[in-house]
Formats: C-alpha cells, sequence, structure tokens
C-alpha cells in the first residue's frame, strides 16, 4: 500500500504499538490486586471495562466487559501494522464498590525501538533509535459514556494533541483528587475516552470535530515500534482525605549573573545540575524546574575555559550562602503555596585574589571581604519574599547573602459520530 507525501512515495510502516495494562495498582495490596485494604476495613473493589475502535472497527481482543485487569497480559492497544492516518479510540470505564475512591492514571515506561532500517527509512532516519512515538499524538478527555468527544466535555489530557513520547511518558493524570472533582462514589460509572492518530491529531473544543492528517508521519517512523505500561491506581478517599494523584511541586526558578567583566562568557553558557532523592537534573540558566519538598543540591557546571579559581561566587535566594560552585535548598511544604522559589549564582572575575581557598574542598572557605557591589540587606530566610513568577527574574532585592571567596563545582476527515457501541 503507498502514500503520497510531499511528492514522495510511501510505504506501509511495519510498525508495533502497544499500551499495556501493565500495572494496576491499589493501596495495601500487592501489584495487579483489584481490592485495596485501607484504615476502614472494607477496602476498594475496583473493575474495568474496555471498548476498542481501530479504523472504524470493533476490535473484539482489546475490548472486554468489567472485570479485574491481568497486568502485562491485557492491553488497551496492540497494533502491529499502523500506517498514516491510522486512527484508534479506546473507551474504558471505571466501577467502583463499597467505598468511594480517588482514581489516578498513570503512563509508565515508554519505550521506542528502531527494529532495523529498509531503504526508504535508512534514506530519512538519521536518529539513533526508534522514533514512533512521536509520530502519533493522542487526546483523552472524560467522557459521558457513548464514545465520542462532544462540546462541553473536559479534556483529560491533548487539549492540544501531543506525540505519546510527551503525553504517555511518565505522566500522571487524575481521573480524581483534591485538584479536580469530588471522589469516584460507588455504585457509579466513570468514563474516560482516548483517540489516537498516526500523523497529525486535531480536535476542536469549541465543535467537538476531530480530523487526523497522515502527511507528517514520515518515513523516518517504518519499522519503528513502541510501548508503554498503562496503570490505575485508587485509594480510598475517606481515609486520604487530601490525596493528589501528583505529589505537589515549586517551581525553583534557576537564574545566572556575573558582576564586571565577563571574559566572553554567555549567561546562557552556564548551567545547573540538581540532585536529590530520585533526582539528577540538568537545568540551564533562566529555567524553572518542578522540585517536590524535600533537601536539593545544587552544583553550577561551568564552559569550557572558565578557571574557577579565578572567580569569586555568591548564591543568592532561597538557596543556602556559600562560597563555593555547589549549595543546597530546602523546599518545604510551606513553599508549595509560593510557586516559585528562586536561586541565583553571581560570579565575579577576581584572579589572583589573595582570599582564594583550595579550589578543591568546596566546604571550606574564608570570610574574605564582600564585594563592593553587594547588597546589604540582610534579611532572613522565612522573611525572603517568593519571587514573582510573571516577571520570569524574580528580584534580587530579596537577597540575604553576602559575597565570599570562590571555591571549587490521523484517519483523513472522519466523523466520531460513527464511534458508537
Amino acid at each position: 500500500m503507498s502514500f503520497i507525501h510531499r511528492r514522495s512515495i510511501k510505504i506501509g510502516l511495519i510498525t508495533v504499538f502497544v499500551l499495556l495494562v501493565g500495572v494496576v495498582v491499589f493501596m495495601g495490596e500487592p501489584v495487579g490486586a483489584t481490592f485495596a485494604n485501607n484504615s476502614s476495613g472494607e477496602g476498594i473493589e475496583l473493575t474495568i471495562d474496555s471498548y476498542s475502535i481501530y479504523n472504524g472497527d470493533h476490535q473484539a481482543d482489546l475490548s472486554w466487559e468489567l472485570k479485574d485487569l491481568v497486568p502485562g497480559v491485557d492491553k488497551f492497544f496492540d497494533f502491529d501494522d499502523i500506517k498514516p492516518g491510522d486512527t484508534g479510540l479506546n473507551t474504558i470505564s471505571v466501577h467502583l464498590k463499597k467505598n468511594p475512591a480517588y482514581v489516578c492514571l498513570d503512563f509508565l515506561n515508554l519505550v521506542d525501538e528502531e527494529n532495523g532500517t529498509n531503504e526508504p527509512e535508512s534514506l530519512v532516519d538519521v536518529l539513533a533509535g526508534g522514533e514512533l512515538s512521536g509520530g502519533v499524538e493522542f487526546f483523552a478527555w472524560h467522557d459521558d459514556g457513548d464514545n465520542v468527544f462532544e462540546v462541553g466535555e473536559t479534556p483529560l489530557f491533548g487539549a492540544t494533541p501531543e506525540a505519546a513520547v510527551v503525553v504517555l511518558n511518565d505522566t500522571t493524570y487524575p481521573l480524581s483528587d483534591t485538584t479536580t472533582q469530588e471522589a469516584f462514589q460507588p455504585g457509579e460509572t466513570y468514563y474516560v475516552g482516548m483517540l489516537w492518530c498516526a500523523g497529525d491529531l486535531d480536535v476542536d473544543l469549541a465543535t467537538g470535530a476531530v480530523a487526523c492528517d497522515a502527511t507528517t508521519l514520515g518515513n523516518e517512523y517504518q519499522t519503528d515500534s513502541f510501548t508503554v505500561d498503562v496503570s490505575l491506581r485508587a485509594v480510598e478517599a475517606t481515609s486520604y482525605t487530601n490525596y493528589r494523584c501528583e505529589e505537589p511541586t515549586v517551581d525553583l526558578y534557576l537564574n545566572k549573573q556575573i558582576s564586571g567583566v565577563d571574559l566572553g562568557f554567555a549567561l546562557s553558557d552556564f548551567s545547573y545540575r540538581i540532585t536529590g532523592e530520585d533526582t539528577d537534573i540538568i537545568a540551564p540558566h533562566d529555567s524553572f524546574t518542578p522540585l517536590s519538598p524535600g533537601t536539593y543540591t545544587i552544583e553550577e557546571l561551568v564552559p569550557e575555559g572558565f578557571e574557577k579559581p579565578n572567580w569569586r561566587i555568591g548564591w543568592y535566594g532561597q538557596c543556602e550562602s556559600g562560597n563555593g560552585f555547589v549549595t543546597t535548598i530546602t523546599i518545604e511544604d510551606r513553599h508549595l503555596d509560593w510557586g516559585t522559589l528562586y536561586c541565583e549564582a553571581d560570579n565575579q572575575y577576581r584572579p589572583g585574589d589573595d582570599n582564594q581557598s583550595d579550589p578543591d574542598n568546596d566546604d571550606e572557605g574564608s570570610d574574605g571581604d564582600d564585594l563592593e557591589d553587594s547588597d546589604s540587606d540582610d534579611l532572613t530566610k522565612d522573611d525572603d519574599p517568593a519571587p514573582q513568577p510573571e516577571s520570569r527574574r524574580p528580584s534580587r532585592e530579596s537577597r540575604d547573602q553576602s559575597w565570599r571567596v570562590v571555591e571549587e563545582t490521523r484517519w483523513g476527515n472522519w466523523s466520531l459520530g460513527n464511534w458508537r457501541r
């Protein structure tokens, strides 16, 4: 089968696209259980059904009545020959017994595979590894049970449809939690619809129209495949009254300044490494990084040619003051209301300074004289106002640190109305 795309001949894609029911997790029971123990002793009973369509045809092997899901066996999507413009729909329903619960939808372990290359792919694919998750777009919403996206129904993700690599890549979506809506109630049925397109998916929220443009899926995706695990997670709402599917975070704004001569170094040459429990991130200058409460180490990463011993450094904002290229920041629960925390590293070129300390020791330093242009404010950490995120450059007036010496760190056109049970 051939497809015309940008004046070139496209052959069918030999691909695999699988969304596994990887795990169904409930508090107090092993992975895969559909019963949850909790403090009330009555538990949660959760069952799921599935209704699947592929290119307008019902998929019996991917559809089932209410049941306990079997991890690694049940699949919401499982297609081994995806072609440009192919489309799919899956509607799942969530049913509870005994107690109300908060329910979360997790996508985990997205893996792209190259699976070798054929001749058409080899002519255009210059990247190592598979890319299919970047060429299949998704949209999900809270459905009313008719398997049709309609005006007024609430998008769950992909309101502006995005590729799987974005919306299914280690992401969590609250079907119900304290940040979205009331807990799911026993005896009620709750539906989630999910559309996908091998190409560019367009969803008009104002009209409910859906279209898929096949021309965006090029030969570079041939032979490629991707898989991702799907997890449904539930907790009893009366026991976990403030439960959130996603752990709340605060944005850490990281900024770089150079006081005085810059020796040709641009601020964009610098970046930061943020490490903590389950965290190891490289963040550029002038960026926001979401972090959960906890203590993190921040190391300024300098460009080639930047000789640390010739530069003084000072840390400003909510990170700890210090005279080395490594500092720390502790994010507390109270900071979640602030929205943004601020940390800046500011350097001044001071070669041959008598106060220079051992560049191999980040924790040791001498008092040294404060830089002449250093602020004289003496604010405590608790008095430090939260930076204003709309400015994207929080004020430095709240700095409480002083300078110290340097030390080393698809479908074509398609009608949703045709998709009904």
